[in-house]
């Protein structure tokens, strides 16, 4: 649905330029970045939806928000950026304190039982995990 509201809503705004400013602009040089940015976007969707059914959500939406770390990484991997003393300090404090609220938190919803997946907990655990990098890759 919040696909079909942005387009509606690029309908709206771009009017009859519609086809023109997001189709028309695309070359065949773009097509694989952009296939793949979709891809993964569509995959972090559906593994975040589907791990907060089994999984507390307090992890869920930790390990999603890790994606500006992963993306800082990313970056000085791939891109060659310099990364200070001091980002590299702060980044390793907050994944010290996000393993912290994963591993010390619970298993159980509030009132003690625990949705079973027909996939290992395990897997939804390295599912969630890969969904910061296919958001930085994206």
């Amino acid at each position: 649905m919040r696909s079909v509201f942005g387009i509606a809503t690029m309908m709206c705004m771009l009017n009859v330029k519609l086809k023109k400013d997001t189709w028309d602009s695309v070359t065949k040089d773009k097509v694989g970045s952009l296939i793949f940015k979709t891809s993964a976007s569509t995959t972090t969707n559906i593994i975040n939806y589907s791990a907060a059914k089994y999984l507390p959500l307090t992890i869920v939406a930790v390990i999603s928000n890790l994606t500006p770390i992963v993306v800082c990484v990313l970056a000085f991997l791939i891109l060659k950026e310099h990364i200070r003393r001091f980002d590299l300090v702060m980044m390793l404090l907050t994944l010290l304190g996000i393993f912290g609220v994963i591993f010390g938190g619970s298993d159980t919803t509030e009132d003690g039982s625990q949705a079973e997946s027909t996939i290992p907990i395990f897997v939804m655990y390295i599912l969630l995990l890969a969904t910061p990098f296919l958001s930085a890759g994206g």
